[in-house]
């Protein structure tokens, strides 16, 4: 079938002319208004094509003990919408005043692959009815075709995850001006000891964005292998259920104003750990500067976590007082529960997942309810 999901605009097809640009002027530092065009019609665009073939199974065993559930699938997006200047001469387009006759056309393709699956134990062992449940997802993402020329192989997307996260690759901090000397030259200006040094991937003596490599698979989408638990048990007029999921295999950027600070920003409590020529041999954290820091505060591995948690999701217990309404009450139904949300999370990295910088903190829930029917 075909699909519009991806496509954030209307009428991309059409060409679009502007007046609000700036041209040349008969008085120097002056530009007069000018009708310029900024990109080019393409009566021929299409909407992307979905292709999606899946697979389930289903079981149940052993009187239904054990009952199975998986399903396995592949979905191909064809002719993505995008406006690429590499499919067209260069004299489409005009660095100043800006212009271009470039169109929307259908190029890229996106390939997602994947799988799923739910397993249940169903036992009652004396007088309590156990339910333990497992489920996950685990799903890999391609850009199988882009539009796109690198000078060095490293750093073409096609074949790489569509959340992919794309720095540098650091070698530590700099020792002394020395190091500095007889390094590659940095192009995100001035560096001293305590900056971070990075790695010249295709060796033209020089630190920049050419040099950036793909770091690992990042959270747009989720984490690549999702997995849940669910336990329930019942016994007379109490029942109890837990509820945990686990993410795993995804990476995260530490770039909030939290880890990234300089000049006179308010600093947090990361800068503890900053370089300084005593520390130099233990330092987790760049030298502090009076003056931006744009070489420290690039997306590199330096600043890389994985973001592999457990999280207790919910928890409830629940007790039945269906027994004591009589026969002619209105109330068909009457259960009083407590329930907590979001109560743990385990992880090496909790700290930095429970962080929220600029918004309202994270919060845990606890209701304390009653459910009636009528």
């Amino acid at each position: 079938m075909h699909t519009d999901l991806d496509i954030t605009s209307y009428y991309m097809y059409q060409g679009v002319y502007t007046v609000a640009g700036s041209w040349y002027g008969w008085k120097d530092g002056t530009g007069g208004p000018a009708t310029e065009s900024r990109r080019g019609n393409n009566p021929e665009m299409k909407f992307p094509r979905r292709d999606e073939i899946s697979a389930g199974l289903e079981g149940s065993f052993f009187k239904g003990l054990v009952k199975v559930d998986g399903n396995f699938f592949v979905n191909r997006i064809t002719g993505n919408i995008i406006q690429a200047s590499v499919l067209f001469p260069s004299y489409f387009t005009t660095g100043w005043p800006v212009s271009s006759f470039i169109p929307y056309v259908n190029y890229n393709d996106d390939k997602r692959i994947g799988l799923d699956f739910n397993v249940n134990l169903n036992k009652k062992l004396g007088e309590v009815n156990w339910t333990l449940g497992v489920l996950g997802t685990w799903y890999k993402t391609t850009a199988s075709k882009r539009a796109e020329v690198y000078e060095d192989d490293y750093q073409y997307r096609q074949g790489k995850p569509l959340d992919a996260i794309w720095g540098l690759q650091h070698l530590g901090f700099y020792r002394d001006q020395d190091d500095i000397d007889n390094s590659p030259a940095p192009a995100f200006g001035q560096v001293k000891p305590g900056d971070i040094k990075y790695r010249d991937q295709n060796g033209d003596g020089i630190v920049d964005g050419r040099d950036e490599v793909f770091l690992g698979r990042g959270g747009w989408f989720g984490a690549p292998l999702t997995l849940g638990i669910n336990l329930a048990a019942k016994w007379k007029h109490l029942s109890f259920l837990a509820l945990g999921t686990g993410r795993f295999g995804a990476m995260g950027m530490k770039n909030s104003t939290y880890f990234w600070m300089d000049g006179e920003d308010k600093y947090s409590i990361v800068a503890r750990d900053r370089w300084t020529p005593e520390t130099h041999a233990t330092a987790k954290y760049p030298r502090l500067t009076t003056f931006n820091s744009d070489n420290n505060f690039r997306s590199s591995d330096f600043w890389i976590y994985k973001t592999n948690r457990f999280d207790l999701a919910k928890v409830q217990i629940s007790y039945d007082l269906n027994r004591v309404l009589g026969e002619k009450s209105v109330v068909r139904g009457l259960d009083v529960y407590v329930s907590g949300f979001n109560l743990l999370t385990v992880s090496k990295e909790r700290e930095v997942m429970e962080l929220n910088v600029g918004s309202a903190p994270q919060t845990r829930l606890y209701n304390l309810g009653v459910k009636a029917q009528f």
